[in-house]
C-alpha cells in the first residue's frame, strides 16, 4: 500500500502566459514542502494513535442528532450495534456540516462555485522527482500532485465538462490534459477512472453552539485550488486543544467516564 509521496518543489504556471513561479524546499529551508498521503493510510495511522491513547472509536456509525443542553450535550447514533445515545460535556462536530444546520444560532453561508472537481491518477513519460504542479488552464485550474510513481490530478471544470470527462474514453481525456498542461513531464501515458465532486463554499456564522464546537469541514469548506482543507482542519483541532487546556472534566462523558469518538459513517 502506498504510504506517502514527498513534495519538494511546487511549479505554478498559466497556460498561454509567460513566466512561472517555482518554490523549492531548499530555498525555503524546509525538509519538504508537503506530503501526499492516501486517505486509508491516514485514517489507519490516526486510528492507531487513538487506540494507544485509550480512545473508544466506533466506525461505520452515523450521528443522527446532536442537542446541546445547559451543562452537557446529547448525541444520537445509528450503527452496527443499533441505535444509541450518549451524554458528554462537549461535542466536537467535525463531519461534513449537515448536522450544523440543526444547532441553535448556527447558520451556514453557501456559495455555489458552479464547478466540479475531477480527480484521477495519471502517469507520465518522465518521473515527477517530487514536483507538484499548479496550472491555470483555459478550461480551469488544476493540480498534479506526486502520487507514487505518477500524479494525482485535481481539475476544476464546469459541471457539464466534468461529467463529460468522467464518461470520455481515456485517450480523449489524455489529449485534453496534454493540451492544457504541455510537455513538462513528457507524454501523459495513462489516466485512471475519473471521480467528480461538485464544489461549494460553506462557512458558518459561529463555531460554538452551547456545548457543541464545530471544526474542520463542519465549520468551513472551500475551493480545493487553495489546497488548505486539511490544513484548516488541523489548525482548528490544535486551536481547540489549546483552548481546552486546564478546563476541568472536559474529557469525561456523563455515561462512560471516557472520551468517546464517533465516526460519521455511511
Amino acid at each position: 500500500m502506498l504510504k506517502a509521496t514527498l513534495i519538494d518543489t511546487v511549479h505554478v504556471s498559466q497556460q498561454g502566459a509567460w513566466g512561472r513561479t517555482v518554490l523549492n524546499r531548499a530555498d525555503l529551508a524546509l525538509p519538504h514542502l508537503g506530503v501526499v498521503v492516501d486517505y486509508p493510510v491516514l485514517t489507519t495511522a490516526i486510528n492507531q494513535q487513538l487506540e494507544q491513547a485509550g480512545v473508544n472509536v466506533r466506525w461505520d456509525t452515523r450521528v443522527t442528532a446532536v442537542k446541546s443542553l445547559h451543562h452537557y450535550a446529547t448525541v444520537s447514533t445509528s450503527g452496527p450495534e443499533g441505535e444509541d445515545w450518549l451524554t458528554c460535556r462537549l461535542v466536537v462536530l467535525a463531519e461534513g456540516g449537515a448536522l450544523a444546520d440543526t444547532l441553535p444560532g448556527v447558520k451556514r453561508l453557501v456559495h455555489d462555485y458552479r464547478q466540479s472537481a475531477v480527480l484521477a491518477t495519471i502517469t507520465t513519460e518522465k518521473p515527477h522527482d517530487g514536483v507538484a504542479y499548479e496550472r491555470f488552464s483555459h478550461q480551469g485550474p488544476f493540480a498534479l500532485l506526486p502520487h507514487g510513481d505518477g500524479f494525482m490530478l485535481v481539475w476544476t471544470r464546469s459541471h457539464d465538462d466534468a461529467q463529460t470527462l468522467q464518461t470520455l474514453d481515456d485517450a480523449a481525456v489524455i489529449a485534453q490534459l496534454q493540451q492544457a498542461f504541455g510537455d513538462r513531464q513528457g507524454k501523459i501515458v495513462s489516466v485512471g477512472p475519473r471521480a467528480v465532486f461538485p464544489l461549494a463554499l460553506r462557512q458558518v456564522n459561529r463555531v460554538v453552539s452551547g456545548r457543541v464546537v464545530l471544526i474542520g469541514n463542519a465549520a468551513q469548506t472551500m475551493h480545493p485550488v487553495a489546497a488548505q482543507g486539511l490544513n484548516l482542519g488541523l489548525r482548528d483541532a490544535i486551536g481547540l486543544t489549546d483552548a481546552l487546556v486546564g478546563v476541568p472534566d472536559v474529557r469525561r462523558t456523563a455515561r462512560s467516564g471516557r472520551l468517546c469518538c464517533r465516526a460519521q459513517g455511511g
